[in-house]
């Protein structure tokens, strides 16, 4: 039976920041502005947050729903990523270099976010090398998880690729928003392969 979105009611964004090294925490000054900064966003299910071929300048913190990451590869849409509840998000090349992303962000449930710009994360660096290091880490999380992870469930058997996928992605094979026409996309095979595999 498929399941319906995670209820993440206490959500703190601060707390996803100070989980990233537990030696280093967000020093009280500079969670206080980034408390007066982040914005909070309701977004509904099919709306885009980022669009490709446009600058991502903000970092997202998913307190509740689930988003999915897809680009254009010869004129088709091809998934890369799912993020959900209490994961970061965000284009990290185009966050930091101010590049079009090739990607896009698109909402698969009703979701809640926070994020924070670009330029304010900027400014709260320069005022603190704690939270600096913090920052660094995060996006660099961020950015090797998906480079580590991209290899794994794109090579391999049918089978090797869809087990990774429920290492990685735990619970969301359940989701009642998870298509396998959604799952085949990030593992570059066909649906009815996945099918076939999943039956057995």
């Amino acid at each position: 039976m498929k399941k319906n979105a995670v209820n993440s009611a206490n959500y703190d964004p601060i707390q996803r920041l100070n989980e990233v090294d537990s030696k280093v925490q967000v020093p009280s000054g500079i969670e206080l502005q980034i408390r007066r900064n982040l914005q909070r966003d309701s977004v509904k299910k099919g709306e885009v947050l980022l669009e490709m071929n446009t600058v991502c300048d903000r970092i997202w913190f998913i307190q509740s729903g689930l988003f999915r990451s897809h680009k254009k590869v010869k004129g088709r849409e091809e998934n890369t990523w799912f993020m959900k509840e209490n994961d970061l998000m965000t284009d990290p090349k185009s966050f930091h270099t101010g590049e079009p992303s090739k990607h896009s962000i698109l909402a698969m449930e009703d979701s809640i976010v926070y994020s924070i710009s670009r330029h304010q994360i900027y400014d709260l660096c320069e005022r603190a090398h704690a939270f600096e290091h913090i920052c660094h880490l995060l996006t660099w999380e961020y950015y090797t998880k998906f480079m580590d992870y991209w290899d794994e469930l794109t090579s391999g058997t049918i089978r090797q690729r869809y087990n990774r996928f429920l290492l990685l992605f735990p619970g969301l094979d359940d989701r009642e928003s998870v298509s396998v026409r959604h799952i085949a996309s990030l593992l570059k095979c066909s649906v009815r392969s996945l099918h076939r595999i999943r039956k057995k």
